[in-house]
């Protein structure tokens, strides 16, 4: 695209520098200037060749131009559907967003309803619960110690007991 671009601007200034060659000042006066083209010598066939390869450049130039708007074109097109494209996933991705808060919620009051229904206990239910057991344990070993700490004085002593 550019390329082509770049070989229709290089054939454009060629052309004007070759027609500007062939121009020729012959006065200047206070009325103005005389400019008339230089008559180079050559051939009519030279000459008619020279003004197909012209032709042939500026249509060759103007196809590449039409292409080039064809393809401005279809960019414009495919950005216009990106966009909308874009808006549509924007949206989209809302209500999903919304869809995914609303069954957070659902779900939560549906955990929490079956906790309750099947009695399970809640996370401080569930702390109450083992540091109390941590402590009737604890209370529990100390029991147990001195029971057995008991025991073995009175065998050790059962004769100055009894």
């Amino acid at each position: 695209m550019i390329l082509e671009l770049e070989t229709l601007i290089t054939a454009y200034i060629e052309l004007i520098g070759k027609i500007f060659k062939k121009f020729k000042i012959n006065k200047v006066n206070l009325l103005g200037i005389e400019i008339s083209f230089d008559n180079q010598t050559g051939t009519i066939d030279e000459r008619i060749k020279k003004i197909e390869d012209a032709k042939q450049n500026l249509i060759d130039g103007l196809a590449a131009i039409e292409e080039l708007e064809k393809e401005a074109e279809n960019n414009k097109k495919e950005v216009t559907a990106a966009l909308l494209q874009l808006e549509e996933l924007k949206r989209s991705r809302n209500d999903i967003e919304i869809e995914l808060e609303e069954t957070k919620e659902i779900i939560s009051s549906d955990v929490n309803a079956f906790r309750k229904v099947a009695g399970v206990p809640s996370n401080r239910q569930f702390r109450k619960e083992r540091m109390l057991g941590f402590v009737s344990g604890v209370i529990a070993s100390l029991i147990a110690s001195g029971i057995v700490s008991l025991v073995l004085y009175t065998y050790k002593n059962w004769d100055k007991i009894f």
